[in-house]
Formats: structure tokens, C-alpha cells, sequence
């Protein structure tokens, strides 16, 4: 249901449009994310911001500016259209890890989650009573791996040396110590 300004038929919604879970207003459009994935819009499209482009799928988000739209891919990427006569819809080359997008007036946010902040895996190896552990990383970023003894302990000791990635691997390494360890990894500033 829809109500309020209907000039350009913004607040008339589709007939049959049903399955939807997200609703996104613009200044003079609407739109709808279905629970397929797709996109639905209605309105004004006097800059193509109802024009949802062809293909456009896997959708998780949608979001509605002045007159343009946005919609956040399952794989983290963002599709825009309308207009881009301040630069709204033009889509930051690599953007990627997107996981929330806002429109508003004339501008496009994303909020970005680097890899790092994903649950990591390490990958471990033992080779001369040297644990040896490598990790997917962000290149040019630097990380402190922690460990303690015990789940219980609240405190976490650093091991020595803080690890630049160089590329998209990092690798740490710790003697092997008779008692367990549990480690994790700290994305340093």
C-alpha cells in the first residue's frame, strides 16, 4: 500500500505486484525488491530511475534517490541507474563488499565490510616444532595475531611482530607449545 503524492503515479503501485520485501521511496518514484531478487519500479522515470536494467538479479537491497536507484547485489556490488548529473550513479570502479546502501537527494552511500572483518580461517601446518599458519589478507594491511591458553581467559597475549600483507596471504608462525592455544587475528588501523 502506498499513499500520499501521486503526480507521476509514485504512490500507485502495481496491480498483481505481490512477494515483495523491501520498498525503497524516491523523490518522485518507488521501488520494490521481490523476494526473487528483482527489482520492480514505478513512477517518474523522466532520468531513467524506474528503467531497472535488464539482467538485474540476486538483489538483497534496493534504495531510491531524487532521480536515481540503487540496488546491492548478493555478491556484494551495487547497480545504479537515473541520473548521474552529480555523479550518484556512477558506481566507484571495485567497489565491492558492500553489504548496505542508502540514496538521498542527489547522493549514493555504501557501507563497505573489508574481507578481514569476515570470519577468517586459518590454515595451519606444522613443520620443525614451528606452527605455521596463513590466513587470507588484504594487501598493504597489517595484522597482529593474539592467542591464550584458555577459552576462559578474557585476555588475549600478542604474539611478537606484527604481519604486513603483501599480497592477498599472510603467514605467521608460533613454536608449538606443550599447553593448547587458540588463536585469532587482530586488523591493526
Amino acid at each position: 500500500m502506498a499513499w500520499g503524492h501521486n503526480y507521476y503515479g509514485e504512490t500507485t503501485v502495481p496491480i498483481g505486484l505481490s512477494n515483495v520485501v523491501a520498498i525503497a521511496a524516491g523523490a518522485s518514484h518507488s521501488l520494490a525488491l521481490k523476494r526473487d531478487g528483482t527489482v520492480v519500479a514505478w513512477g517518474n522515470n523522466d532520468a531513467g530511475q524506474t528503467a531497472v536494467p535488464v539482467n538485474l538479479n540476486n538483489v538483497v537491497a534496493i534504495a531510491a534517490g531524487y532521480q536515481h536507484s540503487l540496488a546491492l547485489k548478493q555478491d556484494g556490488t551495487v547497480v545504479a541507474w537515473g541520473t548521474n548529473n552529480l555523479g550518484q550513479t556512477g558506481v566507484p570502479p571495485g567497489l565491492s563488499n558492500v553489504v548496505s546502501i542508502a540514496a538521498g537527494g542527489t547522493r549514493s552511500l555504501a557501507i563497505v565490510q573489508p574481507l578481514a572483518f569476515r570470519p577468517t580461517t586459518l590454515s595451519a601446518k606444522i613443520s620443525g616444532g614451528i606452527l605455521i599458519f596463513s590466513w587470507p589478507a588484504i594487501p598493504s594491511r597489517t595484522y597482529r595475531p593474539r592467542y591464550k591458553s584458555s577459552l576462559d581467559e578474557t585476555l588475549w597475549t600478542d604474539l611478537p611482530g606484527d604481519i604486513a600483507a603483501s599480497n592477498d596471504t599472510a603467514t605467521a608462525s608460533d613454536p608449538v607449545s606443550v599447553t593448547s592455544r587458540f588463536y585469532r587475528l587482530v586488523l591493526l588501523p
